[in-house]
C-alpha cells in the first residue's frame, strides 16, 4: 500500500505530536519514583545519573537520524 505524501505528512506530524507529549512528560517521572520506599527524596533536577542518560539518549538521536540518510545515499 502506497500513500501519498499528504497523507504520510500527516502522519508523521501526529508521532511527532505524541514523540514530544511523552518527552514533555518525563518531567513527570520523578513523582512516580517517589512512591518507591528509600526514593522519597528523589528529584530529577538533583540526579546526575538521569540527566546524563537523557541528554545521551537525545544526543544519540539527533546523530542516528543524519548519519543514517548519509550511509544510504552514499551506498547508492
Amino acid at each position: 500500500m502506497v500513500l501519498d505524501n499528504d497523507t504520510r505528512g500527516w502522519i508523521m506530524t501526529a508521532l511527532s505530536g505524541i514523540a514530544c507529549t511523552l518527552g514533555a512528560s518525563v518531567i513527570c517521572v520523578d513523582l512516580i519514583v517517589r512512591q518507591f520506599p528509600g526514593k522519597k527524596d528523589f528529584r530529577i533536577q538533583d540526579s546526575n545519573v538521569f540527566l546524563s542518560s537523557s541528554l545521551s539518549l537525545s544526543f544519540g538521536v539527533m546523530v542516528k537520524s543524519p548519519l543514517s540518510r548519509i550511509i544510504v545515499f552514499s551506498c547508492f
